[in-house]
């Protein structure tokens, strides 16, 4: 009789005969099969949630994949544009560099020279204007 008790399979299977051999023996065995009813829809109600819970969290799993690989995918593009900007700022630098060393440096005495030629070739052309430009050509 101990091991008929003991069998969970047994209990499992036959809960009303597992039930009336425990109550021959004790009074409180309707309280005690009601608890363990109790319990079976308590543990087949939390599978039941798990499995919903579990099937949610796949899906949730699953859209978040779906946007890492869509923010790597905008983080490469930003990436490229950054390094075409790169690439385009490098190269107008570059021209720049060609621009400044293709303009020759005036020194002061080719800039005197310039000017007293064309204070000259004014003085020669118009009279008038030589006299008010007098007052701006160097003196040596």
């Amino acid at each position: 009789m101990k091991t008929l008790l003991c069998s969970t399979k047994f209990s499992y299977l036959h809960p009303f005969i597992f039930v009336g051999l425990l109550s021959a023996q004790s009074p409180k065995a309707p309280a005690i099969f009601k608890e363990w009813i109790t319990t079976e829809r308590l543990i087949s109600k939390e599978s039941s949630n798990w499995g919903i819970e579990k099937n949610a969290l796949k899906d949730l799993t699953e859209l978040l994949e779906e946007e890492i690989e869509t923010i790597d995918e905008k983080l490469n593009s930003v990436e490229k544009e950054n390094s075409a900007g790169e690439e385009e700022r490098i190269k107008l630098a570059d021209q720049n560099e060609d621009l400044k060393s293709a303009i020759l440096p005036v020194s002061i005495t080719t800039f005197s020279s310039l000017l007293e030629h064309f204070f000259n070739l004014v003085q020669a052309d118009i009279p008038v204007i030589s006299h008010l430009l007098m007052d701006f050509t160097p003196q040596h």
